[in-house]
């Protein structure tokens, strides 16, 4: 079964007084239609803007993380 994901991220990023960054993390788990996480699904991350992608698989909990991205649009595309 493949299932793939589009998701369009936006990031606004907010700058305290204190600590300015220009990158974000981005993650999460990948679930499909029952709830039930997805091991080893690829997840894709392409900056929009750019055209740059990272790819990872997710872990057997289904977990996947982007640890520092630069702000920006993202395309967030799932497959399993």
């Amino acid at each position: 079964m493949k299932q793939s994901l589009n998701i369009v991220l936006s990031f606004l990023l907010c700058a305290s007084a204190f600590a300015q960054t220009s990158t974000t993390r981005i993650s999460g788990t990948v679930l499909d239609a029952s709830g039930a996480v997805v091991p080893r699904a690829t997840v894709t991350l392409t900056n929009d803007a750019t055209g740059v992608s990272e790819r990872q698989q997710t872990t057997d909990a289904g977990l996947y993380s982007f640890p520092s991205v630069p702000v920006g649009v993202y395309t967030l595309k799932v497959e399993a």
